[in-house]
């Protein structure tokens, strides 16, 4: 039962699938307007354009925020987190994935000294590079409790300290410049295909089971965090 709120959502794929599967009411913020407005026709999903600061929903309307690898790219990280929090009812939850920030910089920091100047990586779209005791800080200040906070990612974290063979290389494959909103200039096919195949579901169940394995609560090593956290 309630409402999902997955923010940065693309197309909503994500979101169908919840729909799909569950009781749940799903609504969805993508930053991308063009993105926005097809997800809408692709998987009839509620999709609003914009992010957390200007979210079209009422205040504690939302039982379940999603914030997969967003809040690095925000101006204003603990504005947003805010944000977020004033939409959750009381005992709502909110999920969080971001990157481990002295990990995710770690490899830019490397690279820096090795070649003497700066390098912009194919990380250079994050703004923010926080710590797990400044998540939990924010998180505080937003007025959520965090339940759990789980480490992962960890072969990645690995190649970021430079342990494994060409570890720099994937830090180093710059994309390619993009327009300002890539999807446009895409009519609303060429975006559908853009989506995988619909797998499986108890293999997809199965294996997020087994990813589930590899997250530690007591380790700051992985490139990724994954936090829950309440409001009270």
């Amino acid at each position: 039962e309630g409402t999902v709120l997955d923010v940065g959502c693309a197309l909503g794929t994500m979101l169908a699938g919840v729909r799909d599967h569950s009781t749940r009411k799903v609504l969805g913020l993508e930053y991308s307007e063009a993105a926005a407005k097809a997800g809408k026709e692709v998987n009839a999903v509620d999709i609003a354009p914009g992010g957390l600061l200007n979210a079209p929903y009422a205040p504690a309307s939302v039982d379940f925020v999603n914030i997969n690898n967003v809040l690095e790219h925000e101006r204003d990280p603990a504005a947003a987190l805010e944000a977020a929090a004033r939409l959750l009812k009381p005992g709502g939850r909110l999920r969080l994935a971001v990157p481990n920030g002295p990990v995710d910089l770690r490899a830019t920091s490397d690279l820096w000294a090795r070649l003497g100047k700066p390098v912009v990586t194919r990380h250079g779209g994050h703004l923010f590079f926080m710590t797990r005791r400044s998540l939990e800080s924010l998180f505080a200040r937003a007025g959520l409790k965090v339940l759990s906070a789980k480490n992962f990612h960890f072969k990645l974290g690995a190649k970021a300290r430079g342990w494994t063979r060409n570890p720099y290389r994937a830090f180093l494959e710059e994309p390619p410049p993009v327009p300002a909103d890539a999807a446009a200039g895409m009519a609303v096919s060429q975006l559908k295909a853009l989506i995988p195949p619909r797998p499986s579901y108890p293999l997809y169940k199965a294996g997020a089971r087994w990813r589930r394995l590899f997250r530690c609560t007591g380790s700051d090593f992985g490139y990724d965090y994954e936090m829950v956290a309440e409001k009270a």
